[in-house]
């Protein structure tokens, strides 16, 4: 049977060291802040510890510059439910028989792969988008898999805390599907066509125009000639609300390090995770606050000393040897523990990674 590779939970990673129907909108906007509405919105149930709150937080992120730069000690407790790690399988009818949950990756709908500028996460379609693209949205596509078979409570939404963007072709053409390039490369992600939330935050702060959709319920903002697509305070609100009353598990993070972590932005008035905190209240009814950066211990002195290394000689395991009899997945590799097997219909490679941190796997 074919199977589709998706992200799932079947181990935890855990901070051990921390205590196509019609896609167009047709409810009313989620979100009634500027009505100063109740802090879970009308009509919605309050937050409970039930919703699943996962968050990736990049190893890379530790080698970026100033800012940028994210620590485990960045992270603030309570913040997420589980710090995930894993892949696995999915049957073809859409059926997860033997994980808790999937992570459905409810972003980069669109991107600067594309000559024209879209939503990186929208929550609904666009009048403007054409009929193949209508189902690009976070509506259809988590409804799209519960009609397929999923639980719905197994079901948990994408948010991305970073935007995809586009270098205008013309200033004076600057809405949704205008024509472009990608986006020039950011000072702190290094890559052409994406930024991260905190760099928005200081595009907005320097002048940039931010646009909201009402039909997509999510920003733009458009800097000199760089248009980007992205999720703020609001868009944010909306997903949690819509995420609440369609009954869906939770929603997870891609990822921690490009939130404002530090509580930097130049107008966030020194508010940490300025987006993750909201899901944190919306779905968990916990409230991080103004929790100030936890205090990074110096770094250690620079010492010489003669370095040893030694090389354990490397052993080729036959694919046929390792997979025969063996479901479809990943397989510890006894050979070495800090590789796993995956084995495809009993005869295919080995597909092993390496993995240099401890972790706590939980079963």
């Amino acid at each position: 049977m074919a199977r589709i590779l998706t992200p799932v939970i079947f181990c935890l990673l855990l901070f051990c060291f921390y205590s196509p129907t019609t896609a167009l909108r047709t409810v009313p906007i989620d979100v009634f802040a500027r009505l100063k509405a109740p802090s879970w919105h009308q009509g919605l149930d309050p937050p409970n510890r039930n919703y699943l709150r996962p968050c990736y937080f990049t190893n890379w992120a530790q080698y970026r510059q100033g800012r940028a730069k994210f620590m485990p000690e960045d992270y603030i407790p309570g913040l997420c439910t589980h710090i995930l790690f894993a892949f696995g399988w999915m049957n073809e009818d859409y059926t997860v028989r033997y994980y808790d949950f999937i992570l459905l990756m409810s972003y980069d709908f669109h991107g600067a792969w594309e000559t024209t500028t879209g939503f990186n996460s929208p929550l609904y379609a666009s009048e403007k988008d054409v009929t193949w693209q209508k189902v690009w949205n976070i509506d259809w596509a988590a409804k799209h898999w519960a009609a397929k078979g999923m639980p719905r409570e197994k079901i948990v939404v994408g948010i991305a805390t970073y935007g995809r963007g586009w270098t205008l072709a013309e200033k004076s053409v600057s809405g949704i599907h205008a024509p472009g390039t990608p986006a020039r490369v950011t000072k702190f992600v290094g890559e052409a066509g994406v930024g991260a939330y905190y760099e928005f935050c200081e595009m907005l702060a320097e002048g940039a125009q931010r646009v909201w959709d009402a039909e997509s319920q999510v920003p733009y903002l458009i800097h000199n000639d760089q248009w980007f697509s992205y999720d703020d305070e609001e868009s944010v609100r909306n997903k949690m609300a819509w995420l609440k009353r369609e009954g869906f598990g939770g929603a997870f993070v891609w990822t921690l390090d490009f939130d404002d972590f530090n509580g930097k932005c130049s107008k966030g008035e020194g508010r940490r995770y300025p987006l993750i905190g909201i899901i944190a209240k919306e779905l968990g009814g916990i409230d991080i606050g103004n929790v100030l950066p936890t205090t990074r211990p110096p770094p250690l002195p620079i010492t010489t000393s003669q370095i040893i290394t030694t090389t354990r000689p490397s052993t080729t395991i036959s694919p046929i040897n390792v997979c025969i009899g063996r479901s479809d997945g990943f397989h510890a590799n006894k050979e070495n523990c800090q590789n796993f097997i995956l084995c495809l219909s009993g005869t295919l490679p080995i597909f092993s990674q390496s993995f240099n941190s401890v972790i706590i796997i939980s079963k």
